[in-house]
């Protein structure tokens, strides 16, 4: 069985190389300087290898090979690497997901990019003063924290902020959410698991996830570079692999459409005796729609949880 893993690995690492190389040939996708994707595929190898699903089962052998090599490829087209931190596998059910750590998130944004040099990201507790700015077409911002940062670390946190300066301190973009807007982002997300999730253990750095998350978003949506188009697609596929809408929807029970004459029946309990004699009209059913969220999971800890943030 071993062996068998080991040739599926083999098998979806050399089929994304040699898309990758196809990719780079023809200019539709420039790698970062320094990246190698063969390694990066090596490595990733290792690590499907060895992750099991929630049953036990081998990720290998029980996901599709079509999200194996769609997962691969995307991690190659961003530019990440999985022994870095930047990035890792997530099944569910018969289908492999990529996720992007804090890391990850900044690796890929600056590869998108070029311009983007710093990225800040701070949380306001309750009490704190802050500094806003402007910018050149009057979009306000918040500059800084003024209060000291231990004065009011015990406190709950408000809301917070993520800027994205260039090389020169002019700010690319930004967001502020606060922090009844950031949990409604993490009930969104499929990682999200209540009091044991990771959001949960460490709330304040799953937030500073969630922001920057937010700002690179908007910058991302922002950009009009016909020439990186694949690896946009690739950020967002990765960003959207994490909520649950997707999921959802493909686990939902089919709902059985129902007349008028039958809704009204239910709706004022009207008796066979009183049913209303009138044509029968089919009417769809409609769904509410799915509120659009922003950012998917990102883990950051190198060295606790698991390396989930």
């Amino acid at each position: 069985m071993a062996n068998e893993i080991a040739l599926i690995a083999q098998e979806a690492t050399d089929n994304v190389a040699i898309r990758i190389n196809e990719l780079v040939g023809n200019g539709i996708v420039k790698l970062p300087e320094g990246y190698s994707a063969t390694t990066a595929l090596k490595s990733a190898a290792l690590v499907l290898q060895d992750l099991k699903d929630k049953n036990g089962n081998s990720v290998l052998d029980k996901c599709t090979k079509s999200s194996i090599y769609n997962a691969l490829l995307d991690m190659c087209i961003q530019g990440l690497h999985p022994t870095k931190k930047q990035c890792y596998f997530i099944p569910y059910g018969n289908q492999l997901s990529l996720f992007r750590s804090y890391f990850g998130t900044v690796c890929a944004l600056k590869l998108a990019r070029t311009d983007v040099y710093k990225i800040v990201t701070d949380l306001v507790k309750e009490g704190d003063e802050v500094e806003f700015a402007t910018t050149d077409f009057g979009e306000r911002y918040i500059r800084r924290i003024v209060t000291d940062p231990v004065s009011n670390i015990s406190k709950p946190v408000v809301y917070g902020f993520c800027n994205i300066f260039d090389i020169n301190g002019n700010i690319l973009g930004n967001a502020i959410m606060t922090w009844a807007d950031i949990q409604k982002s993490w009930r969104q997300s499929r990682m999200y698991g209540g009091e044991n999730s990771t959001h949960a253990k460490f709330p304040e750095e799953m937030a500073k996830r969630t922001l920057i998350a937010r700002a690179c978003k908007h910058l991302l949506n922002e950009s009009t570079d016909s020439e990186k188009a694949e690896l946009y697609a690739a950020i967002n596929r990765t960003t959207d692999s994490e909520f649950k809408q997707e999921i959802e929807e493909q686990n939902a029970q089919p709902v059985e459409k129902k007349t008028r004459a039958e809704q009204m029946k239910e709706k004022f309990h009207i008796g066979e005796q009183d049913k209303m004699q009138e044509p029968v009209v089919d009417e769809p059913v409609i769904k509410p729609e799915t509120e659009d969220t922003d950012f998917p999971f990102d883990p950051t800890n190198e060295s606790n949880s698991e390396g989930l943030f």
